[in-house]
């Protein structure tokens, strides 16, 4: 039997399967496969991209490649099935070269990122196109995103929230927008 060893920056158990995802010393990212019967541990390793960061987010990984200046989305069924991170959901081109923080919809469709601080890119997850930026006031320390709003706690102690309207679908978002009750 062959033992290897692998030098682990960050880990994370996915949840509902026996594995788990890091990122090594080489920074690239590895799924981790657990097989009870024999007790071992088989690897996934994207081989090509040098990873900073990676998110679990439902049944989506996303990882931030620096390097490229990218968010990559992996779906996690489509590689423990393939046993390969070949499979990419989307790939995403940044703006700027510091993305502060990250996070998905409920529904996987958007993707809302925090650039240089103070800059918000949205972008729609099935054709990796950026449908929204907009410049922030001041800087958010956390963001919340479900499948109609954006949520931010800015540093300055206020509280903003963004209607995602998506050009392709902006029939659908206008009817929920007059239906909305004025103040």
């Amino acid at each position: 039997r062959e033992s290897i060893q692998i030098q682990i920056g960050s880990i994370d158990n996915v949840p509902s399967t026996n594995s788990f995802l890091a990122i090594n010393d080489s920074n690239k990212l590895i799924m981790m496969l657990f097989d009870e019967k024999s007790r071992t541990f088989s690897l996934i390793m994207d081989k090509f991209k040098i990873i900073k960061s990676f998110k679990l987010i439902g049944s989506l990984i996303i990882a931030h490649n620096e390097d490229e200046n990218e968010l990559i989305v992996y779906d996690r069924n489509s590689i423990l099935e393939s046993k390969s991170f070949s499979f990419k959901t989307a790939i995403i081109k940044l703006d700027n070269a510091a993305l502060d923080f990250y996070s998905m919809s409920a529904d996987n469709k958007y993707l809302a990122a925090i650039e240089n601080k103070r800059f918000l890119s949205l972008y729609r997850v099935s054709d990796s196109q950026k449908i929204a930026y907009v410049p922030l006031h001041s800087e958010p320390f956390d963001m919340s995103i479900n499948n109609d709003l954006i949520a931010f706690s800015m540093m300055d102690s206020r509280m903003i929230s963004l209607i995602i309207v998506d050009p392709l679908q902006l029939e659908d978002h206008l009817k929920k927008v007059k239906s909305l009750p004025s103040r």
